[in-house]
């Protein structure tokens, strides 16, 4: 019982995770122009193509078996936010989340 509550937790974890960086993604384009809708779409089908990467195993991964690269360039993350832009992405995230 205990081992399925802890992977239901872990589970829980992960796509509370993988939520909040789609919204971040949808975020970062509206930051770079990209309008709302366009933003979100394009977010969640990144997902969708990241999770299935993982699941074939085309990925790079930590010694924690993190994802820190893809073998499909088109799907690694973008280069780390300033500051400044990073405040930018939380506001624009807030605004069309409510985080």
């Amino acid at each position: 019982m205990n081992i399925d509550l802890d992977l239901h937790q872990k589970e829980m974890e992960y796509k509370h995770a993988s939520e909040q960086e789609e919204r971040e993604e949808a975020a970062s384009l509206v930051a770079e122009g990209w309008n709302r809708e366009a933003a979100k779409r394009t977010a969640k089908q990144l997902r969708f193509e990241r999770e299935e990467a993982e699941r074939r195993g085309e990925v790079f991964m930590d010694e924690d078996g993190h994802a820190i690269s893809y073998w499909d360039a088109s799907l690694n993350h973008p280069a780390p936010h300033t500051n400044s832009k990073l405040r930018q992405v939380k506001a624009i995230s807030k605004d069309m989340f409510g985080d």
